[in-house]
């Protein structure tokens, strides 16, 4: 028989002995391990280890979707049963499920029963205290004669359950309170089965063990991740781009085409523009340079008598000055008898004439 076959009834607290004689011609005994109820009266040490069942949910507070069960999973004739500690386990076959157990102590393990009847896995995290969460994949071969159709192993098999099978296990975590948080993550065709969990006790006796609130111990419980949406594709991601920046170019330039088209057709500033055409005259071509000479002499003073084409042309030329011309000498007639040229057709123009700015020529 494998599992729990023997229980004592309630002793009084003190020291006792436990003595298992082998009867003649019996099969072979195999024995794993003992659990004794500790009294107020026993001092803990450090070979001190403290087992917790799974029912007891005075210290284990669990969430999501559980099963209790006393019996095994599966019954077949050929295969010999197994008996959990305390004749019962939680199953669990739904993510999102999980428990949380706090202890004073400085080391913690947790148990279950390994099937090997299906093909599967199942993903655990064990989280202490406020740290990282520990993920940890167990997966079992299962035991198939074909894919559809699952067979019991022969009688020559110990069991399909194999019970005892230590999860995970924490130590040195340093005396104080902590706290276990497990989930369980993920699931294919498999399901987790927790049996009980073992810590090392940081108190020194049955009396000063620590009660705790187990409703203190309600977590956040762990929510699967949502499949992501898919992203967009590449070419729609350049699109919107290239779109976008033409959208902005386009933008600039009828801003830019706008602004240049309410600018000044002329850079000079109107002040000085209006000064520069205010004192500008036409310039009467037909006016010669004898003419001009007349007519500068004319302002200048004439006394009255005139001067002859040649040594006007010899004066103007050797002082060319555009403006008010300035004479070295008065110009005097070679022959007074003689009457000046009549300019008087050109008087109109040289007397309306201004003399524009003067510029200084080359030679001056």
């Amino acid at each position: 028989m494998m599992g729990q076959w023997l229980s004592t009834p309630q002793l009084p607290d003190g020291e006792h002995t436990l003595e298992l004689i082998l009867a003649p011609n019996s099969m072979v005994m195999e024995i794993d391990f003992a659990v004794v109820s500790g009294g107020y009266a026993e001092k803990y040490d450090d070979e001190t280890t403290v087992i917790v069942d799974d029912n007891d949910t005075s210290q284990i507070l669990y969430w999501g979707n559980w099963d209790y069960s006393t019996t095994s999973p599966y019954s077949y004739p050929t295969v010999k049963p197994y008996i959990p500690f305390q004749n019962g386990t939680h199953i669990a076959n739904t993510v999102g499920s999980g428990f949380r157990f706090r202890f004073l102590g400085n080391s913690v393990a947790i148990y279950g029963v390994y099937s090997r009847f299906q093909r599967g896995s199942f993903d655990l995290t064990f989280t202490i205290d406020d740290g990282p969460p520990e993920l940890k994949t167990f997966t079992t071969p299962g035991l198939y004669v074909n894919e559809t159709s699952p067979q019991p192993p022969s009688p020559t098999e110990q069991s399909i359950w194999l019970p005892h099978w230590q999860l995970v296990e924490f130590v040195s975590l340093g005396p104080g309170e902590h706290i276990i948080t497990v989930n369980l993550t993920s699931l294919e065709n498999h399901e987790f089965i927790f049996d009980y969990l073992t810590y090392s006790p940081s108190f020194p006796d049955l009396a000063s063990k620590p009660i705790f609130n187990v409703s203190e111990l309600a977590p956040t419980p762990f929510i699967p991740p949502a499949p992501s949406a898919p992203g967009l594709p590449l070419p729609a991601i350049l699109g919107g781009v290239l779109g976008g920046a033409c959208t902005l170019i386009i933008a600039f330039g009828f801003v830019f085409f706008f602004v240049k088209r309410k600018r000044p057709a002329s850079s000079i500033p109107k002040a000085d523009h209006h000064l520069a055409l205010k004192d500008i005259t036409p310039f009467d071509a037909t006016v010669t340079s004898l003419g001009l000479s007349q007519a500068c002499n004319k302002s200048l003073g004439q006394s009255g008598s005139g001067a002859s084409m040649t040594q006007v042309e010899d004066e103007v030329y050797g002082n060319t000055v555009i403006g008010n011309p300035k004479l070295s000498q008065p110009m005097r007639p070679q022959n007074s008898d003689e009457s000046p040229p009549d300019f008087v057709d050109r008087r109109s123009s040289v007397d309306t004439f201004g003399a524009p700015p003067a510029y200084r020529s080359s030679f001056g």
